[in-house]
């Protein structure tokens, strides 16, 4: 017998070499290599971080009850999630009563599924006070400090301030000293129980019932410090929802595939670590008709946590956002880059998903979107023809953690159909900490770097 252990081990260590390669880069796709791909988009409510998680385990289950490749991310305010699904760099909103009546109406947007809690399809909300405050009912609040969520909140805004103005005789801006809007229902119930919030008193507070379940690990004595006076009427769940022009076999495999998710154990679970979800049911439109008469009689606007420029065919325009770190991401618009009116946005995003194996991230994510104004016309968010030049992408980026080398292998990546995609025109400064890109297209987008790969050892063969 001959022995050639010199050619087993070269042959061991390119399958290794190969297999390493291929690891590494697993997330990070070439453009046309994926093309079944969701984007979910979920609001935040309570800790993002949970809700992230619990959103990338559903969107797991949903990828092997479906096939399709499934982003999950938590945009950074209700206005964002709005945003995605406008300008299709999200296929499908997990969205709120209020918002999804805002988006149905403005552009298109569909529900496809309605939320189940406790055996329902509708929940309510309810008003908060200091247990101690000697408040026992609504009139008790005239005068006082009081709590919301946000104005594109129904629970948390909509009916508790229009049930102020039923029995109350008067709108809630005549019936209360101050409103705040204080972000997310954790936030009022933590502003109730400290009967303060950003300097002022607070001694009342509306959010969904009952809210007060998210903090009992942080806030054990919750329940008997605050009591809840009254609730209000019925209000319809929130929803699953798709874009417009989402390909109505991918909508129904959407649909088939999430209520097979939520008949698992697996799903159960994650559901309820999302938003308290015990189950999904088929949606009628029809059910969110009093929202939309809602949202008609406030007259709202969604509220956004993005800038904003308009822009046309004949003016261009720059617009730079500061995240919570204070790194600033800029964007230069030339003149003549769309045909029609649009507004373009920058939204920052808080925890970015499926980060690809061996890449560094920075924690510089943010969400670039374009609506045709004054229409319900979307730009998809994906697609290189809908702009007719490119324009100038600078970010900042955090570069505490990294070696020079890790630094100098940062980039601009898009997510695109299931994977990250480098921007072949982005340098990085890292004098500056700042990487330049001129892209011809939006989509959602992370400062990445490909880090060193790990090394295996050849399997050592003995050939007869």
């Amino acid at each position: 017998m001959k022995k050639y252990p010199l050619l087993a081990t070269l042959s061991g260590l390119v399958l290794c070499l190969l297999l390493v390669g291929f690891i590494g880069s697993r997330s990070v796709m070439e453009q046309d290599d994926q093309t079944d791909a969701i984007t979910m988009v979920f609001t935040p409510v309570g800790d993002i971080t949970q809700t992230l998680q619990a959103a990338q385990t559903l969107a797991e289950l949903l990828e092997v009850e479906t096939g399709l490749t499934v982003l999950a991310y938590v945009s950074e305010c209700y206005g964002s999630a709005v945003e995605a699904l406008a300008s299709q760099s999200a296929d499908v909103g997990w969205l709120p009563p209020s918002a999804y009546a805002y988006a149905s109406d403005r552009y298109g947007v569909e529900t496809i599924l309605t939320t189940v809690r406790s055996g329902q399809s509708y929940y309510r909300s309810q008003f908060l006070v200091r247990s101690d405050s000697g408040i026992d009912e609504l009139s008790d609040l005239a005068g006082l400090n009081f709590a919301y969520v946000n104005p594109l909140s129904t629970s948390g805004y909509l009916y508790p301030s229009m049930m102020i103005s039923q029995t109350q005789g008067m709108n809630d801006e005549d019936f209360f000293s101050e409103t705040f809007f204080v972000g997310s229902h954790p936030d009022v119930v933590r502003a109730v129980y400290n009967a303060s919030y950003d300097g002022s008193p607070v001694l009342g507070g509306a959010t969904y019932e009952d809210a007060r379940d998210l903090l009992v690990s942080e806030i054990p004595d919750v329940f008997t410090q605050t009591k809840v006076i009254t609730y209000t009427s019925q209000i319809p769940n929130d929803t699953v929802s798709v874009r417009a022009g989402l390909d109505p076999i991918t909508v129904q495999t959407l649909v088939d595939g999430l209520l097979d998710v939520a008949s698992t154990p697996e799903g159960q679970a994650a559901l309820n670590d999302l938003y308290s979800i015990h189950g999904l049911t088929p949606a009628d439109d029809s059910d969110y008709d009093i929202i939309r008469d809602y949202v008609e009689f406030y007259n709202i606007d969604f509220e956004t946590c993005s800038q904003t420029i308009p822009v046309t065919e004949e003016t261009g325009g720059s617009l730079t956002f500061t995240n919570d770190e204070g790194r600033d991401t800029t964007l230069d618009i030339p003149a003549g880059i769309v045909d029609q009116p649009t507004e373009i946005s920058i939204a920052q995003i808080p925890l970015p998903p499926n980060m690809p194996a061996f890449y560094n991230y920075t924690g510089d994510a943010f969400e670039l979107s374009a609506i045709v104004s004054t229409t319900t016309q979307t730009i998809n968010a994906y697609s290189t023809v809908d702009f007719n030049t490119t324009f100038t992408l600078s970010v900042e980026y955090n570069a505490s953690g990294l070696d020079s080398e890790q630094e100098s292998r940062l980039g601009l990546y898009h997510w695109q159909d299931g994977g990250w995609v480098k921007e072949p025109s982005s340098h990085v400064d890292t004098t500056l900490n700042t990487i330049v890109a001129t892209p011809d297209h939006f989509s959602i987008w992370a400062v990445l770097g490909k880090d060193a790969f790990p090394i295996y050892l050849p399997l050592i063969l003995t050939v007869p």
